[in-house]
């Protein structure tokens, strides 16, 4: 497990960053648990399907165009029942890839199906927090100052024979739900699955808490870690 960074607060206070679990616990969705699932990425402009021939009689045969998102183009507008389409939906195409998320929250939603006639039908949705894999692109000083919390939308992960197996960064502005059925867990080198420790978790929450609105969950945690910021930053001559 090559490493770019230094001894990250939990090398320093000396607890587990992973916390391995049962087997039968790998479909629990505990939080902090870790799982594989379809993640995807914001495009700029969006793309969507853009309509080119339609048979209302043969829906699966309409044929389609990729075009960039225009709010004023009927064409990007397609009403089709067999995919379940209102009048002003449309067919974005996104980019993404299979990747390591941290399950945040989860829960049943019957928004959709909230009907008389299909009572009981819910979504099984998780609320997932993706995580990246740094690549050699990313300089140790970048890795180091996401490691002692400069950037808020960023979160360090260790590497670790207990959880994931190369250093990474979770990544808060990519926030997003997944279905539990497009979800699998992932499993550690003893093959059991596992989340983040408690300990890790009231770090992360404490950093999502100042993404979103500029202040931290727990005010003392909150001083050590400025602190462990200052002496990092002072280590590597950074410090104003």
């Amino acid at each position: 497990m090559n490493r770019k960074g230094i001894d990250w607060i939990s090398d320093i206070a000396g607890f587990d960053v992973y916390e391995e679990l049962e087997i039968k616990e790998r479909m629990s969705f505990k939080t902090g648990q870790l799982y594989s699932a379809p993640i995807k990425y914001p495009l700029t402009p969006p793309k969507v399907l853009q309509l080119e021939s339609y048979n209302p009689e043969r829906e699966e045969n309409t044929t389609f165009a990729i075009s960039n998102y225009d709010p004023n183009n009927p064409l990007q507008e397609m009403p089709l029942k067999f995919l379940n389409l209102k009048s002003d939906d449309r067919l974005f195409i996104l980019q993404g890839k299979k990747r390591p998320v941290i399950v945040l929250t989860c829960c049943d939603v019957d928004w959709l199906y909230n009907m008389s006639f299909k009572s009981g039908i819910k979504e099984q949705m998780v609320l997932c927090l993706p995580v990246f894999t740094f690549k050699d692109r990313h300089t140790q000083e970048y890795i180091v100052k996401i490691q002692a919390f400069i950037f808020p939308n960023l979160f360090y992960l260790s590497p670790s024979s207990q959880g994931i197996f190369h250093e990474s960064a979770a990544r808060f502005e990519l926030i997003q739900p997944i279905h539990k059925g497009d979800m699998q867990p992932l499993k550690n080198v003893n093959n059991k699955p596992f989340r983040l420790s408690d300990n890790v978790l009231k770090l992360l929450y404490n950093q999502l808490s100042v993404f979103l609105s500029l202040t931290p969950l727990d005010e003392l945690l909150q001083h050590d870690l400025i602190a462990y910021q200052q002496l990092v930053l002072e280590e590597f001559g950074w410090a104003n």
